[in-house]
């Protein structure tokens, strides 16, 4: 089996990481129980990654920069208080990861977003 698009295992844990914007709290071993996909870890990584085109630990971190972006553009939180809330154990560690992957600070991702209107 190459493609696993429609293996409702991976569709399983894929709604678990969209349903919390990327903020999984587990490692997949206690995912796959929890979910009761009755595949180890290992498995499942494979799986996810054939499946979505990347791993899963770096699928819930892109979720988890969206759910900022949007906050960053949706509400007037503090850049600090979306870190905590999308899961990052420290503002410079969330501003590093968000700046890779938008090439723009937190800061400069809403000042940006306010000015073009959202």
């Amino acid at each position: 089996m190459t493609r696993t698009d429609g293996d409702q295992r991976i569709l399983k844990l894929t709604d678990f990481i969209d349903s919390r914007d990327g903020r999984v709290g587990w490692n997949l071993e206690d995912a796959c129980r929890e979910l009761k996909l009755n595949i180890s870890a290992a498995y499942a990584a494979r799986l996810f990654k054939l499946s979505r085109g990347l791993g899963v630990r770096e699928y819930a971190k892109k979720k988890r920069l969206s759910a900022a972006a949007e906050s960053l553009t949706t509400t007037d939180l503090s850049v600090k208080a979306i870190a905590v809330e999308c899961g990052y154990r420290s503002p410079p560690d969330f501003t590093r990861r968000f700046k890779e992957h938008f090439q723009l600070s937190p800061s400069d991702f809403r000042k940006r977003a306010l000015r073009h209107g959202g």
